[in-house]
């Protein structure tokens, strides 16, 4: 009995664990449009920037995603704080004594703040569509497809740097 609760403690540690690597972002990779990295605003913009010039926007549109993008990311930025202090809060009690009962209560906020990031950064892309045209939008959808695929393959090489 006492194995098996190892167990299973050993495996719900491994997979917290997994999930907590994943969510980390990368900081070698750029920054999505409606999220937060840890860079200086500087580099941060500089990906912007090179996103908005890609599109050809017009003077307007920049303003106005500017200003969509700013409003979403002090509220993003906000949520995936306390996501991770819930993780590690749930994390530390995983790791602890506590009981199955904590635990489980401790994990509800971790997927609320979950499903409220994903809510905002959806929210951000709606109204950042708004303001495009449909080829800007075939773009934008094209661009974002080549980001997804660059973060995979860092988050990929930096796991088997790691397992070295």
């Amino acid at each position: 009995m006492l194995l098996r609760r190892i167990s299973v403690v050993s495996l719900l540690m491994v997979s917290l664990g997994s999930a907590v690597a994943i969510a980390q972002p990368n900081p070698q990779s750029s920054p999505q449009p409606g999220t937060t990295n840890q860079r200086a605003p500087r580099q941060m913009n500089r990906g912007w920037g090179a996103l908005m010039q890609q599109l050809n926007l017009s003077t307007e549109q920049i303003k106005q995603l500017s200003g969509i993008r700013q409003q979403y990311q002090g509220q993003i930025s906000q949520k995936q704080k306390d996501l991770r202090e819930a993780k590690s809060k749930l994390t530390v009690s995983m790791v602890g004594t506590a009981n199955d009962s904590t635990i489980r209560d401790q994990f509800t906020p971790v997927l609320r703040l979950e499903q409220e990031i994903a809510q905002l950064q959806f929210d951000n892309l709606l109204a950042m569509r708004k303001v495009l045209t449909p080829e800007q939008r075939s773009k934008f959808a094209e661009l974002m497809q080549q980001q997804r695929g660059k973060m995979s393959w860092n988050r990929l090489g930096n796991s088997t740097q790691q397992q070295r």
